[in-house]
């Protein structure tokens, strides 16, 4: 069970560690994180699993697309859930390009 996450609780996610002896909580690395980013103005062949992973891989670790983007609920964004050090500095836009044309 311990290796087969991430596992997710009404789509939060939820992540099992075995039991440390002596756990201190006060000690814990509390820097990492599962975040959901929302990505805009997309193009509509960049709103595949692949691409969206790319992406979220350059975030941080990519865990997962939202089941509403899979199955394309929303069309001005896509969901994605990526685990993310929040020690370093989070982006406040993401940049992709192809063929010279760039989107933000």
């Amino acid at each position: 069970m311990l290796d087969g996450g991430p596992y997710f609780f009404n789509a939060t996610g939820l992540y099992l560690r075995g039991l440390v002896e002596r756990f201190n909580p006060n000690k814990e690395d509390l820097s990492w994180a599962l975040v959901w980013i929302h990505l805009y103005s997309l193009p509509v062949e960049y709103l595949n699993e692949e691409s969206l992973q790319a992406i979220g891989n350059v975030l941080g670790d990519f865990i997962k697309v939202a089941k509403e983007t899979k199955n394309r609920k929303y069309t001005s964004f896509a969901r994605i859930c990526v685990y993310m050090n929040l020690n370093q500095e989070l982006p406040d836009a993401v940049s992709v390009s192809h063929d010279d044309i760039e989107w933000f």
